[in-house]
């Protein structure tokens, strides 16, 4: 009876530990979906409205479209930011720092964040899935 009680209590904390830390990665992933949604707006009337520099990487069309507000890249500090621009749309994808896996993607011309790739049962590569096309379209 002594014996049950504990492991009763043992598996309470460590079922508990991890629903926590489920709890933990969603609100610091939809907090990152609210932030991401105002950075792929920027991106998007960068691209949209302005001369990109032929062969500009994803740092530079970055940097050109926070140069308003630098704050936007702020809680992307830990994150490495993709940028795919087609037809002057842009795709902003949240990878991790290693630029392994996805978390995020959105396009800049929706409202609502378009791909939450941390939710996925698989790990996601850091590459853009979106449409444009279809995305842009609605």
């Amino acid at each position: 009876m002594k014996y049950t009680k504990v492991y009763l209590i043992v598996t309470i904390f460590v079922l508990g530990g991890c629903s926590f830390n489920l709890v933990e990665d969603d609100t610091k992933y939809y907090q990152l979906a609210s932030a991401l949604t105002k950075l792929s707006s920027a991106v998007e009337a960068t691209v949209r409205y302005k001369k990109i520099p032929d062969g500009a990487t994803s740092d530079k069309i970055v940097e050109l479209s926070i140069a308003h507000d630098k704050s936007l890249l702020t809680p992307f500090s830990d994150y490495k930011i993709k940028i795919y621009v087609e037809a002057r749309h842009a795709i902003v994808l949240v990878c991790n720092a290693a630029v392994t896996e996805a978390y995020l993607e959105d396009a800049g011309c929706s409202a609502e964040l378009d791909r939450h790739h941390w939710k996925t049962e698989v790990i996601e590569p850091c590459a853009a899935t979106l449409n444009l096309t279809q995305v842009c379209e609605k």
